[in-house]
């Protein structure tokens, strides 16, 4: 009775470190030194150019504490930029957190195209660049102000956030996604800003690359304290508690 109780008791212990703390991390940058320099380009560092110039994706001080260095992507208002990470995913939710500065004086420009979709975000995409969710701050033409939009699939882009981003200021976004239902929320300083939404394309339910996209932006944003967690699958906390049930099975052999 008293091993019966152990294994159980054991058990409880494995599934409940997950209950815990359901998300592992499996991708995490914060572009401080050593590691990287100043003026390195993101390419030197694993990063993908999918579209655009390399050289618009560089490791910069950051302006509001010259200790801490950042990811600075530069706009001149005529191209769309990607700069994509690869990496494998497991788990059935994901969580993409990173910190994001819009650079004093930083605008739309006066691209022809460029409308309320102009703006910086990162995204999270298939192995063959599918987008899946997209949020970040995006220029309001109509009002010439900044303001958080996330794009849904029924909906398009949706205001998330009554605060106004100001230039040289960090926030916190966090977005949580469900690959089986390709759908993902959204939290701003750690405050939940949205609904649930559908993503881009609502086939996607994996993914293979971090992305982060540029369009018809003047001036530069910042990112910062990249981290993108997944929760096990199911299997591998069954295969946990049974791979504990085994040793204890073998040390009561032994035992005996």
């Amino acid at each position: 009775m008293k091993l019966l109780l152990l294994v159980v008791g054991l058990l409880c212990l494995a599934t409940s470190a997950f209950a815990l703390d359901p998300f592992q991390t499996i991708f995490s940058t914060n572009f401080d030194s050593p590691a990287f320099t100043t003026g390195d380009q993101a390419v030197a560092h694993g990063w993908v150019v999918t579209a655009g110039d390399a050289s618009r994706a560089v490791i910069a001080a950051d302006p509001t504490n010259s200790a801490n260095q950042m990811l600075n992507i530069i706009g001149d208002g005529t191209e769309t930029v990607n700069y994509a990470f690869p990496l494998v995913s497991a788990g059935e939710h994901v969580r993409l957190s990173y910190d994001y500065l819009i650079g004093a004086g930083s605008s739309l420009g006066t691209n022809a195209n460029a409308d309320a979709q102009g703006g910086a975000w990162v995204m999270l995409t298939t192995p063959g660049y599918t987008r899946a969710s997209l949020v970040g701050a995006i220029y309001d033409s109509n009002n010439g102000v900044w303001v958080y939009r996330a794009f849904d699939n029924a909906r398009g882009w949706i205001k998330l956030y009554d605060i106004i981003p100001n230039e040289n200021e960090w926030h916190r976004i966090s977005v949580d996604l469900d690959l089986a239902a390709s759908t993902f929320t959204m939290s701003i300083d750690g405050n939940q800003v949205n609904d649930t939404f559908k993503f881009y394309n609502v086939t996607t339910h994996a993914v293979g690359n971090i992305q982060i996209y540029k369009r018809y932006i003047v001036g530069t944003y910042g990112f910062d304290n990249i981290v993108l967690e997944a929760t096990p699958e199911p299997g591998s906390i069954l295969a946990l508690g049974c791979g504990l049930v085994g040793m204890i099975g073998f040390a009561i052999r032994r035992r005996k």
